[in-house]
């Protein structure tokens, strides 16, 4: 049991490392330009650069390291564990401070936000128990039923992982917000009814207020000239 915990634990780490560095190289403008826009780091450009070195140069020493290299593996597993809980930081640090902006994590422009951390400290969770049990790790090499159980097993929860901000990304609200904005606020409803036996409401249609001026009350006393018949 515990050779299958540890197993899909690493290989479920190493996996995602490699598909982000992959990511991050196949568009490297998108990881700078969502560093910019966090503000938070002095020099975004040289740190876009050197994370998906880093995510490959640590996925490719683990898979070196599933080859009876058990060292180089774990070497690999906490450096991993150190990266994924770094990030997690980095963006509880963005969140405080308000500064939003896409998460930078993937080709997919998805804001930075608490399910991104859930993200990665699960990741960082994984590295770590990879890390705890790297001795009992399955070797590429004995190839069985139960290694085949691992990289099925691991290939989920790393998809799974790495598609939980997606998922659970909901944009309708912002547009709404965006829409309401747009059509500015709602009129206000047409006024009472005028006093009885006045035969309707007191908005007067022709006369002054046609011109955009008010309309003048009567005066007391004054006649009333009608037309009476006889």
């Amino acid at each position: 049991m515990a050779a299958v915990l540890g197993s899909v634990a690493g290989y479920a780490v190493l996996l995602t490392l490699v598909c982000a560095g992959a990511g991050h190289l196949a568009r490297p403008g998108t990881l700078r330009s969502a560093l910019v826009t966090h503000g938070v780091l002095p020099v975004p450009g040289l740190v876009a650069v050197a994370v998906p070195v880093v995510e490959l140069g640590l996925g490719a020493a683990g898979v070196a390291g599933l080859f009876d290299r058990p060292v180089l593996l774990a070497v690999a597993l906490a450096g991993a564990a150190v990266l994924l809980a770094g990030y997690a930081g980095y963006g509880w640090r963005v969140l405080a401070a308000g500064s939003g902006g896409p998460c930078g994590c993937s080709r997919h422009e998805l804001p930075m936000s608490g399910w991104v951390l859930a993200r990665a400290g699960g990741l960082a969770g994984l590295a770590v128990l990879g890390l705890t049990l790297t001795g009992s790790v399955l070797s590429p090499r004995a190839v069985d039923s139960r290694f085949s159980l691992v990289l099925l097993a691991a290939a989920t929860f790393s998809l799974l992982l790495w598609q939980l901000p997606a998922a659970m990304y909901d944009p309708t609200p912002a547009v709404a917000a965006g829409r309401a904005t747009v059509a500015g606020p709602a009129r206000p409803a047409a006024g009472p009814a005028g006093p009885a036996g006045s035969g309707g409401s007191d908005r007067v249609v022709g006369g002054p207020a046609l011109l955009g001026m008010p309309a003048q009350p009567a005066r007391a006393g004054q006649a009333d000239h009608r037309e009476v018949p006889v």
